[in-house]
C-alpha cells in the first residue's frame, strides 16, 4: 500500500469517525438532563450504538493500514480482539473499554448516569 492510499485511508476513516462520534453527541443531548442523569433512555442507547460504530469503523481503518485485509460482513468483538492484541496491548485496553461502555452497558444494563458517559467519550483516544 502506498503512502498517498495511506493517507487518504486515514483521512476518509478519520473524518466518517468523527462524523459518527458527532452524531452520537447529538444524539445525547436529546435526551435531556436531570440533575446526573438523562432524562431519555431511547436517545441514550442511539448514542451509544452510534458511537460503538464509529470505534468499529476507526479499527477497521486501523486493521487495513497494518495490513490486515477487511473481511465480508459484520465481525465480532472477539475478531477486533484477536487481531488487536497482536499490533497494540494498550489499544486493545481502549477497544474492551469501547465495548463494555458502548455496546453492553448500553443494551444490558442501560446506564444513563451523565458523568460516566461524558468521561468515556473523552478518553477515547484518536489512534491517527
Amino acid at each position: 500500500m502506498s503512502i498517498e492510499e495511506q493517507q487518504s485511508i486515514k483521512r476518509q476513516s478519520y473524518s466518517e469517525a468523527m462524523r459518527y462520534m458527532e452524531n452520537a453527541k447529538e444524539n445525547l443531548k436529546k435526551a435531556g438532563k436531570e440533575y446526573l442523569f438523562y432524562k431519555d433512555r431511547k436517545y441514550v442507547r442511539t448514542a451509544c450504538g452510534t458511537a460503538y460504530n464509529g470505534v468499529l469503523l476507526a479499527l477497521d481503518a486501523y486493521l487495513l493500514l497494518k495490513g490486515i485485509k477487511k473481511t465480508k460482513g459484520r465481525k465480532s468483538i472477539e475478531y477486533y480482539y484477536e487481531q488487536v492484541s497482536k499490533l497494540d496491548k494498550k489499544l486493545l485496553q481502549h477497544v474492551n473499554s469501547a465495548y463494555e461502555l458502548l455496546h453492553l452497558k448500553r443494551l444490558l444494563r442501560r446506564y444513563i448516569e451523565r458523568p460516566y458517559y461524558k468521561r468515556r467519550f473523552r478518553a477515547s483516544p484518536p489512534y491517527y
